[in-house]
């Protein structure tokens, strides 16, 4: 019987509390105390280093975490809560500047490389924390994880909890289960954004953009939801309707004679990994009756090009569609991911163009782009285009595409046409 309590209180993997262990510790020490500091720590993509480098050295990892984690705070309580995620709880806090101290230590101690058999592997963190007032250690643990979701979100190394994250939070979930009528009740709706062309002035394609007409909110834009689709897995039959829908659109359009260009549709990574991702598209397709070459996927930096990845991408280019790398610039592509990756197209992020002024980096960084963009006789779509400045700045750099509330905001079909009409 002792041997089970103490499996339960102690993670089998690493050695250190589990998350059974640390709570009951946290009431233990929330009972004498309550000035207590808890760090709840989670390690960023460590899913690719299992699915690169395999599970065993993914333990590995996890167990070095854990060592070092309780060889660094001899003063705290160390523990795995799951999977990737640890915590660290402190107690008799004197002030802030030993709070302080304590995170910065913390952290510079995870930012040394740890050495996994031959591999040399540099971790990044997010830390949530949270400074306990309460003898309520379920509110504290809850608290904790709204603090880290915050710190991931905002992509922030850390984030301490605030008492309005809870209402945030609320909201969120408050969205994530209205979103999930949405699709049902026909909420949803395309709007076009025109890409145009610099060296003539023509409309070359557009870009659909999704939005949601809330029947109480009104119109939301899909930074406010689309990151709560990616968290619940919403976007996979969100990204479906899409796809169909811009396909149907194009086509009815080309039938009508209203528009003859191309659609570009944004690919959610999680969506592009589902195993009937090209089967689906391909499915579209047919139903449509849509010619694959009228479709462009974009894709983002995010997708590692490995194996599996590139099987995809040049199976749709056999079937003739056209692909392009969204938002370049802010991901992890370098020179040989480009020059493997099966695109005719990089689309440069609008933070880079509507900043250019602002910040004199993004100027030599889009000069870098265009000429990176050159060299591989690929396209380049500059996206966020508002000043005439821009537009000038872009076109000396023979920049091919670009869109942006210059020429036009993201509009309604009907309206669409009316501009292209115009």
């Amino acid at each position: 019987m002792k041997q089970n309590g103490k499996r339960l209180l102690y993670d089998e993997l690493t050695g250190v509390y589990s998350r059974y262990g640390m709570k009951r510790k946290m009431e233990e020490v929330c009972g004498y105390t309550r000035s207590v500091l808890l760090l709840l720590i989670n390690i960023k993509r460590f899913a690719w280093i299992n699915k690169t480098m395999g599970h065993h050295v993914g333990d590995e990892v996890l167990r070095s975490v854990a060592e070092r984690l309780r060889k660094s705070t001899p003063n705290g309580i160390v523990s795995r809560q799951w999977g990737d995620e640890f915590a660290v709880l402190f107690s008799d806090m004197k002030g802030e500047k030993q709070i302080r101290d304590l995170v910065e230590s913390l952290m510079r101690t995870l930012q040394h490389p740890f050495f996994v058999r031959n591999y040399k592997i540099a971790l990044q963190c997010y830390i949530g924390g949270v400074i306990g007032k309460s003898s309520e250690v379920q509110d504290m643990l809850k608290d904790g994880e709204t603090a880290l979701l915050c710190a991931k979100e905002k992509g922030k190394n850390i984030c301490f909890f605030c008492p309005h994250m809870r209402e945030e939070l609320h909201s969120k979930i408050e969205i994530a289960f209205e979103l999930q009528q949405a699709l049902p009740n026909h909420e949803l709706a395309l709007y076009y954004q025109p890409q145009v062309n610099i060296a003539t002035g023509e409309v070359g394609g557009v870009e659909a953009l999704v939005r949601w007409h809330h029947p109480h909110k009104g119109l939301i834009l899909p930074g406010e939801f689309i990151p709560i689709a990616e968290e619940t897995g919403l976007i996979i039959p969100i990204g479906k309707w899409i796809i169909y829908e811009a396909c149907r659109q194009n086509q009815e359009w080309r039938e009508q004679g209203s528009y003859n260009g191309k659609i570009s549709i944004n690919i959610s990574p999680k969506q592009f990994m589902q195993d009937d991702f090209v089967m689906y598209v391909k499915e579209v397709l047919t139903r449509t009756k849509l010619n694959p070459s009228d479709i462009e996927l974009e894709i983002t930096e995010s997708l590692y090009l490995e194996e599996e990845v590139y099987s995809k991408l040049e199976q749709l280019r056999e079937l003739g569609m056209q692909l392009s790398i969204d938002d370049f610039g802010t991901g992890y592509a370098s020179f040989q991911y480009l020059k493997r990756c099966p695109v005719h197209a990089v689309k440069i992020a609008p933070q880079f163009v509507m900043n250019m002024d602002k910040e004199e980096p993004n100027k030599s960084i889009i000069s870098l782009i265009t000429a990176l963009a050159e060299e591989l006789q690929l396209q380049t779509i500059a996206e966020g285009v508002e000043t005439k400045e821009q537009l000038s700045f872009l076109e000396s750099l023979n920049c091919a595409y670009v869109q942006g509330y210059f020429f036009s905001p993201p509009l309604p079909p009907e309206e669409l046409i009316n501009f292209l009409k115009s």
